[in-house]
């Protein structure tokens, strides 16, 4: 866990995130790196916060860890966490839908290595957030398809 303190005020905490290991929920395979829990105090918002906490764990994914990407979920409807995902470069990470009901959260993922070269456009999170949630897309050459 990384913890953000206030310079002025010892021992106050403006913001928080935990970073660690777990399998994916479907398939068997490997432990992959996963951002969780990232809260900024709302007085800290805008300033650099959220984004050296980020910074803090995709930096012990990639050097410390070695591996080559970090997992997180968000809630489609958080326009301002997907805004900011974006800007860091995550992208949709497809995965299955387990369980009754819905699910109301995004799965992202950063490739630290390299970029995908499979030639598929790969909808934003917003777009995606979008599609889910049956709102217009925004402009694009991709759709999404049931299989």
């Amino acid at each position: 866990m990384y913890v953000a303190f206030d310079p002025n005020e010892t021992g106050k905490i403006i913001g928080f995130c935990d970073v660690d290991s777990r399998p994916p929920r479907v398939t068997p395979a490997a432990p992959r790196p996963y951002l969780s829990d990232l809260a900024v105090r709302v007085d800290w918002k805008r300033r650099g916060v959220a984004t050296a906490l980020i910074r803090k764990c995709e930096e012990r994914s990639r050097d410390i860890w070695h591996r080559g990407c970090l997992y997180l979920r968000v809630e489609s409807a958080n326009e301002r966490a997907l805004r900011m995902y974006e800007g860091f470069d995550y992208v949709v990470e497809p995965h299955p839908v387990f369980g009754k009901g819905s699910d109301t959260t995004i799965l992202l993922r950063r490739d630290f290595i390299e970029k995908r070269q499979d030639g598929d456009e790969i909808p934003t999170p917003r777009e995606y957030a979008a599609i889910i949630e049956g709102r217009e897309k925004r402009a694009g050459s991709w759709s999404l398809v049931e299989r």
